[in-house]
This record gives structure tokens, sequence and C-alpha cells, in this order.
């Protein structure tokens, strides 16, 4: 089950990635900031799955995902103008 959930999020990166990419005007191809940032929002729902799921269901998952971009918005605020 881990390897095809990884699988999974592997594509879902991709798709983000471009999706976001579009977006801003960017080239995932070319460019970090679409790929590390579709990688930073799969690991916040990660961890807030995983947090989710060792409360046993109790904690709100939408105010836990909430929180976890909180944690990672200024990192996702622009790209640089620096590619790759």
């Amino acid at each position: 089950m881990l390897a095809r959930h990884l699988e999974r999020q592997a594509e879902w990166r991709t798709v983000l990635a471009a999706g976001l990419a579009d977006r801003v005007g960017l080239d995932p191809a070319t460019h970090l900031y679409p790929q590390l940032s579709a990688a930073m929002a799969l690991a916040a729902l990660d961890a807030v799955l995983q947090r989710w799921d060792a409360s046993g269901g109790a904690e709100d998952p939408n105010g836990l995902l909430d929180d976890a971009f909180a944690v990672i918005a200024p990192a996702l605020d622009r790209p640089t103008s620096r590619s790759s």
C-alpha cells in the first residue's frame, strides 16, 4: 500500500506542479517553484492525515490543514526570479 501511495503522490505532484506553473507563468521543467510548492503541499497533507489519524479522528482535519498551510505559506508566497 505504501508503494501505491507514493506512486499516486508522484502523479499528484506532477499534476499540481503543472497547474501551478501554468497559473504563475513558469515552466515546471526549468523552474523549481512549481515542483517544490506541489511537494510541500503534499507533505502538508500527509502531516495532517498522520496527525488526524493519531488523534483517532478527534482533531478537525480542516483546522489542521489550515495550520499546516500557515506554516508553509511563507515559502509559497512567490517564486524567485531565478530559474532552476
